[in-house]
């Protein structure tokens, strides 16, 4: 059973969004922040973070069309930033553009 939560905190209007991770002790009931990144962005709406194949983060800001890739301990690897100002609702990355998507495991 899956003991971890990966989300993305849209925050409130005026906030910057923050992509987190939580630990879940299933026995305590209790829940710990185990990994979080700021990019100083904010999507008060929409909004998506996905854990890649490499153990890397990918974190939407859709609103303002900003995505960020982040590694383990948060450091920024890209910024793909959308220049029609509009946003880019959810997005997936994929190892490649061909074949079915391979299924991912967690880190």
């Amino acid at each position: 059973m899956a003991n971890r939560i990966l989300f993305f905190n849209n925050g409130s209007q005026g906030a910057e969004s923050i992509a987190r991770e939580v630990t879940l002790d299933l026995t305590a009931m209790t829940a710990a922040t185990t990994w979080m990144y700021d990019g100083n962005r904010a999507s008060q709406t929409l909004g998506d973070v996905q854990r890649l194949w490499n153990g890397n983060t990918f974190i939407t800001y859709s609103n303002t069309g900003v995505m960020h890739e982040v590694n383990a301990s948060g450091t920024l690897l890209q910024s793909i930033t959308f220049s029609s100002g509009g946003g880019v609702g959810y997005m997936s990355k994929r190892q490649s553009l061909y074949g079915a998507p391979t299924k991912q495991s967690p880190p």
